[in-house]
């Protein structure tokens, strides 16, 4: 199997990913195991996100968001003004014209 390697940067910002993930498992009271559980994974996959040695997929990602109850900016590392930057691009609607 062909694998990316990984950059310097990529591998930067998945351990500061994975530090964030920790931090809001854990202020939400919950083992690693069982967040595991609740996002339909097993616990070495989880370990390795929060390891920064692997991250999850979208639909992984958005599962562990709705569990911890958390938002993409905060697992990001977003600032706030970037999040509220964020959020007025998204509700800005795009009209196509062709």
């Amino acid at each position: 199997m062909n694998r990316k390697k990984t950059s310097p940067e990529e591998a930067g910002a998945l351990v500061a990913i994975g530090e964030r993930l920790a931090e809001a498992r854990e202020g939400a009271g919950l083992t690693r195991q069982q967040l595991a559980a609740f996002v339909g994974i097993n616990k070495g996959t989880y370990d390795r996100w929060e390891q920064g040695t692997s991250n999850p997929s979208g639909l992984q990602l958005l599962r562990v968001m709705v569990t911890l109850g958390v938002n993409p900016g905060e697992l990001l590392g977003m600032s706030n003004g970037s999040q509220d930057k964020m959020r007025k691009a998204v509700k800005r609607p795009t009209v196509w014209q062709g």
